[in-house]
């Protein structure tokens, strides 16, 4: 199975904000990137929870037009990148979106 970083961040969401995750094989595949990537953990009660490295993704993945312009940029020049590639591009992006902000 290809991995899916769309999906990645939907799971990611869905954890955070509490919401049922939807195990069909994709998503448990990738619920099982997500553990072994130490981006979530099973709890005591057997729910998913994000640990640091899942919230420091999420805070640089949540804004949508950074996401779409990374995965778009992802698509464009290789289809695929390693996990590290992607925060890089995504940390790179926030910055960007930053220094472009309007102060008010």
């Amino acid at each position: 199975m290809k991995r899916d970083f769309n999906l990645i961040r939907k799971l990611l969401l869905s954890v955070q904000n509490k919401e049922p995750v939807i195990l069909n094989p994709a998503a448990v595949y990738h619920c099982e990137l997500l553990c072994q990537g130490e981006l979530i953990e099973v709890s005591k009660n057997e729910t998913y929870q994000l640990t640091a490295a899942g919230h420091q993704f999420l805070n640089l993945a949540r804004d949508e037009s950074v996401w779409s312009a990374v995965t778009r940029r992802i698509q464009e020049k290789a289809g695929s990148v390693p996990f590290e590639l992607l925060m890089k591009l995504l940390q790179d992006a926030a910055k960007n979106k930053e220094s472009f902000a309007v102060p008010c």
